[in-house]
């Protein structure tokens, strides 16, 4: 059997890692895909999300059809390829709809986003599952949009929810950039506009939350990045991660975040930022820009007095022989016992997925190598694997959106 160079470098790579850690095991369990995915217009893997049995993918179409979401529920008998479960499509859609461009999922609640809708303001659209289960061709629930919106805000640029179903949209062209929280009312999800909205006033033109968003319900927290910091027109881009911390008495309008998450060795155009992930008291950030798009991310840990404004991180991540351009942290995912950053400038922009055990929870800034490389699947330069991933327990989603014909999704299990 002929030997590719990915596989040659895999195995290498490999080699070196196990003298660093124990290597992990990974196993793909299946390959996801849509039964009608106009090829070569839409972008199938533009976003995807998991929670418990239920994986969601994002399929916006900006050119010439209506974009659409996938949902696909594990079967009985576990993961296996697959087609979708149900299509979600938006009641008002229009062509070169930017539907689907982020989607997030807890329980039978699913928000898809569309920040090309009604002249780039932007609008979010909540999927109730139906009494007889996600099946067929489905139109909202409800439709989500910001009451001062404007031209231009972009609301669900970066799209999250959190364990307790609370939907946060990013609007980075809103001020500074600005989350919108969206609860949900005693009777059910409807129509309706944002219960709080939380901003900034540190810089100028920080374009918060215009590509990383995380909210982690556990701990009543939300992340935002602006990998532009310290302003979008600075020409310096180190990047930052914005912290808010619910309070006690529930979200309410700030102008001021918890904490600014910053990197104590940061250089210009680290884009720290471009991507963040939490879970608990974790928090992930990812900075692609990092040594010539090299890139890396950081580990940061919850102080016992709780989290505050820092660029003190509890570990570094990087891996032995990147290469300029493969932008590591480009995408990141989070969970107690596995920390996955993408890559997905790798080796000709096939991509790849980086993963690592779980970061220190104390100590000093800790160097991690990665226990094992998973390259796209089919070995395509220009697949873009990695570019968006999640994942819950020892399950990993990762998408590769321009992987030929028509984009891959692929659930994987770490062990």
């Amino acid at each position: 059997m002929k030997t590719t160079r990915s596989q040659l470098l895999v195995l290498f790579l490999v080699i070196v890692y196990c003298g660093t850690a124990s290597a992990a095991k990974v196993t793909r369990l299946a390959k996801l895909s849509a039964t009608n995915v106009d090829v070569g217009f839409s972008i199938y893997g533009s976003a995807v999300a998991m929670d418990a049995d239920t994986v969601v993918v994002g399929s916006p179409d900006p050119f010439l059809y209506l974009g659409s979401a996938y949902v696909f529920v594990k079967p009985s008998n576990g993961w296996h390829s697959m087609t979708q479960t149900a299509q979600l499509v938006a009641s008002d859609g229009v062509r070169g709809s930017l539907f689907g461009n982020n989607v997030a999922v807890r329980g039978d609640v699913v928000a898809v986003s569309d920040y090309g809708q009604n002249q780039n303001r932007g609008k979010i659209y909540v999927y109730v599952k139906p009494p007889g289960g996600w099946s067929g061709i489905l139109t909202e629930t409800a439709q989500l949009t910001a009451s001062d919106d404007n031209f231009g805000y972009l609301l669900g640029r970066t799209l999250a929810m959190d364990s307790e179903g609370t939907i946060y949209g990013g609007a980075p062209l809103a001020g500074n950039g600005t989350v919108y929280v969206f609860t949900q009312p005693a009777g059910g999800w409807q129509t309706g506009t944002q219960k709080a909205e939380l901003t900034s006033s540190h810089g100028i033109s920080l374009a918060i939350a215009s590509q990383a968003l995380t909210a982690d319900g556990a701990s009543a927290t939300v992340v935002a990045g602006a990998a532009g910091w310290p302003s979008g027109f600075s020409g310096q881009d180190y990047g930052a991660a914005f912290m808010w911390v619910k309070p006690a008495t529930g979200w309410v309008s700030a102008s001021e975040e918890t904490a600014l998450i910053l990197a104590s060795d940061h250089k210009p155009f680290d884009l720290l930022g471009d991507a963040v992930a939490l879970s608990g008291d974790t928090l992930i950030v990812g900075a692609p820009g990092m040594n010539g798009e090299q890139g890396g991310g950081y580990a940061y840990s919850k102080p016992a007095t709780g989290w505050a404004s820092t660029a003190a991180f509890a570990a570094k991540l990087t891996a032995q022989h990147l290469q300029n351009g493969y932008a590591l942290g480009n995408a990141a995912a989070v969970t107690g016992t596995l920390t996955i950053l993408g890559a997905d400038g790798y080796l000709s922009d096939e991509g790849a997925l980086y993963l690592y055990g779980p970061p220190p929870k104390s100590g000093g800034a800790v160097r991690m190598l990665p226990l094992w490389l998973v390259p796209d699947p089919l070995n395509q330069s220009f697949a873009f694997f990695g570019n968006f991933i999640a994942a819950q327990g020892n399950l990993v989603a990762a998408t590769a959106y321009l992987e030929q014909p028509v984009g891959g999704v692929y659930v994987m299990l770490v062990e």
